[in-house]
């Protein structure tokens, strides 16, 4: 079959024209974005794609050269309808890698997500869940409205809310927003800062700022201070930046601004001298706590100061938590001997480094009558066999314990520490050493001075 120029033509035309539908809806997206809100300043977004494969986010970073950002691989977009879809890839950038800027100190990147609806109109951002990793809310496309609904009334803090914002703990807030629904076209809502921060609103604890702008206040030169002469001068000085607090703050009684000074001084001053200047800190105590008027604060005061005394002694007691409850599950076998617990990871190089270099003190003491091991760590986060292998070459023996991430989290809280490795060591009856054990080059060093220092300590 033989076709003329002239009907050639008008074939191409018809299968372009037959097409264009199909090819304008396969992408779609954001040429130049917006946000309501963002965590970060070093990074924004440039430009969105909407196609059949991937939702493609395109970034601008602007950092100091020779420093590095990371985009978690777990980051996600939330759409409208609340849906969250996964981070796939990233061009220029390696998920979960330091990405360096360039000399220039600026760099171009991007990540693609799984397939969000073409009429997407707006999304979240959501780089990790971690603390510290940083959001872009309400990304839309430049001159669309998305409107943030506005409050139908002020929020009051009444006396029992004030109770529960002072106390300790945490809680879990469930409600619903009055008059609004996911069709009216926003999925995030913007919190305004107080402005002017209220002195005696204990709501503006929610806020992370509030911590700094306290520190700045607390040592400001405009509230008096003196150095720790005695009890009684110091207690004069607090009197008196009570009253240039009330000043300052317009308050018919002091500020919480000014209770929470005062309350973060005698934390000082505890963790300073409390086991050098025992009779001073005890008459400081008394006198601060009476200043501080609230009885929640007060609770706070005396949680401090039990604290403060248990530091001064060699042991001490577990608390009353569910960490503490879970530790005695672990270790109760334990009791009559010293046991030092190693907290660690897989993903920690330095936890597993310590476990390679103290193999062969381990395995010297073995069987000694008075010191044992303990080896705990969160499950998943290594692949099984990874995890097999390590423990089956250097651990070997030895009591290795895993447990759920919140378990862990549990003990963290216990020991008040942030990361591993980690080391604990208690005693024959149960109580935590304050100065326990740590490993050595060998068993020799490990048992003479560390183990015989401590019995000598703690044992009649």
């Amino acid at each position: 079959m033989k076709l003329d120029c002239k009907a050639m033509v008008w074939l191409c035309l018809s299968l372009w024209c037959c097409t264009l539908p199909a090819m304008t809806r396969r992408s779609g997206g954001f040429l130049q974005p917006e946000w309501l809100g963002s965590s970060t300043d070093v990074v924004r977004i440039t430009k969105v794609e909407f196609t059949d494969t991937a939702t493609i986010v395109s970034f601008h970073e602007r950092y100091r050269p020779g420093w590095w950002i990371q985009i978690a691989p777990e980051a996600v977009l939330r759409g409208e309808d609340g849906r969250e879809y996964r981070a796939l890839r990233g061009e220029g950038i390696t998920l979960g890698a330091h990405y360096v800027t360039p000399e220039s100190g600026e760099g171009q990147f991007k990540v693609l997500f799984e397939p969000m609806p073409h009429k997407t109109r707006f999304f979240d951002f959501i780089e990790s869940r971690a603390e510290g990793a940083f959001h872009i809310l309400g990304g839309h496309q430049a001159g669309r409205d998305i409107r943030v609904p506005e409050p139908d009334s002020v929020f009051r803090i009444t006396e029992e809310l004030e109770r529960q914002f002072l106390q300790g703990g945490t809680i879990t807030v469930e409600g619903r927003i009055e008059g609004y629904a996911p069709s009216q076209g926003y999925a995030t809502m913007q919190c305004t800062r107080f402005n002017p921060m209220p002195a005696c609103d204990v709501s503006c604890l929610m806020f992370r700022e509030f911590n700094i702008f306290l520190n700045r206040y607390e040592f400001s030169r405009i509230l008096p201070s003196c150095s720790l002469a005695s009890a009684g001068r110091r207690l004069q000085v607090d009197s008196a930046l009570l009253d240039v607090d009330r000043e300052i703050t317009g308050s018919a009684g002091p500020s919480l601004l000014g209770r929470l000074v005062l309350l973060r001084a005698l934390r000082s001053d505890l963790e300073m001298h409390c086991c050098d200047l025992p009779e001073l800190m005890d008459s400081l105590f008394c006198g601060r706590r009476a200043l501080l008027g609230r009885e929640e604060l007060r609770a706070q005061a005396d949680r401090l100061y039990a604290a403060a005394r248990n530091r001064c002694s060699a042991t001490y007691p577990l608390p009353d938590t569910e960490g503490s409850a879970l530790l005695r599950r672990l270790t109760d076998k334990y009791r009559g001997k010293y046991l030092l617990i190693d907290f660690w990871g897989m993903w920690c190089g330095p936890c597993r480094a310590g476990i390679r270099s103290s193999l062969e003190m381990r395995r010297a003491l073995r069987d000694h009558p008075d010191v044992d091991f303990l080896f705990i760590n969160a499950e998943g986060e290594s692949s099984e066999s990874a995890y097999r292998e390590f423990v089956g070459q250097y651990l070997d023996g030895e009591d290795v314990q895993q447990v759920t991430r919140d378990e862990f989290n549990s003990l963290m809280d216990l020991f008040g520490f942030l990361g591993i490795p980690h080391y604990e060591t208690l005693d024959p009856e149960g109580n935590v050493v304050r100065d326990g054990l740590h490993y050595e080059e060998n068993a020799d060093l490990f048992k003479t001075p560390q183990l015989d220092r401590l019995k000598k300590l703690l044992e009649p």
